[in-house]
């Protein structure tokens, strides 16, 4: 891939729009709910679902001293639009039971990690099946596609192979969790950052432009933060740090003050 970041930028746009303007014919008229933290990957998605849907719902899991709530409060002035909060200390000790058996089918493992996760994502589809959602989108799979996580600013190897690899492999676990808890509800999960024609093109990108060293420092992401740019996003929600939904939620802090486990 030869093209410069400026026609690479616009070429993502132009893929995520399409995909947009596909689901158009896909929803229609149905009601549609767009997960969000704050954090640059779904923010970017609930743009575009203000764009293109149909009064989409927008749903946050965020607890009173949740690190996403200043960000959310953007987001929600960006969007003209009211972001519904769940409390994730909401949740049961039947609501556990049922992600453990949910993920134990789907043969994931049951730490606390994917507890948290699992969880999480239950407390957020009970509430959008209350309200009687049919179909909900996630920024999910931007961070192994575009280099989000920590662990690649130190890989020494091939990056570009690594990202490919790491989205097949642990992209793979929390697409398979994410719709086995959807389906409980009978709610259809969509990830546009993981349409096909979007995937391919934004997996060929140079990882030097998705992890993009500037002054000694390693912006991760990079390319996306110029979509995010582009589309006119808050700069405070382009430039966020990336903090993982089970961290900035407070659901595993939570979950684990629950089980009686220290962390």
């Amino acid at each position: 891939m030869s093209e410069n970041i400026d026609i690479i930028v616009e070429k993502l746009i132009t893929l995520l729009k399409g995909s947009f303007e596909g689901l158009k014919g896909v929803i229609k008229d149905e009601k549609a709910g767009i997960i969000v933290s704050g954090g640059l990957d779904s923010s970017i998605i609930a743009h575009l679902s203000g764009a293109y849907l149909k009064d989409p719902l927008y749903l946050s899991l965020a607890g009173k001293d949740s690190l996403d709530k200043p960000f959310l409060d953007l987001l929600s002035n960006h969007l003209s639009h009211k972001i519904e909060i769940v409390d994730p200390q909401s949740f049961l000790k039947d609501d556990i039971d049922i992600v453990k058996e949910i993920l134990e089918k789907e043969g994931i493992e049951t730490n606390l990690m994917q507890m948290s996760l699992g969880l999480g994502f239950y407390l957020l589809a009970s509430y959008a099946k209350k309200i009687g959602l049919k179909y909900i989108l996630t920024g999910q799979g931007a961070d192994e596609i575009f280099g989000g996580y920590t662990r690649y600013k130190n890989y020494e190897g091939d990056l570009k192979e690594y990202l490919k690899l790491d989205y097949e492999q642990v992209g793979r676990i929390d697409y398979k969790r994410d719709c086995a808890i959807l389906n409980h509800f009978k709610i259809e999960l969509i990830n546009p950052y993981e349409e096909k024609q979007f995937l391919e093109y934004a997996l060929l990108i140079p990882s030097e432009l998705k992890l993009y060293k500037q002054n000694e420092t390693i912006i991760e992401k990079y390319v996306l933060r110029l979509v995010g740019q582009k589309l006119g996003l808050p700069e405070e929600i382009v430039w966020r740090s990336k903090k993982a939904f089970q961290y900035s939620s407070r659901i595993q802090k939570i979950l684990a003050a629950y089980l009686g486990i220290k962390i």
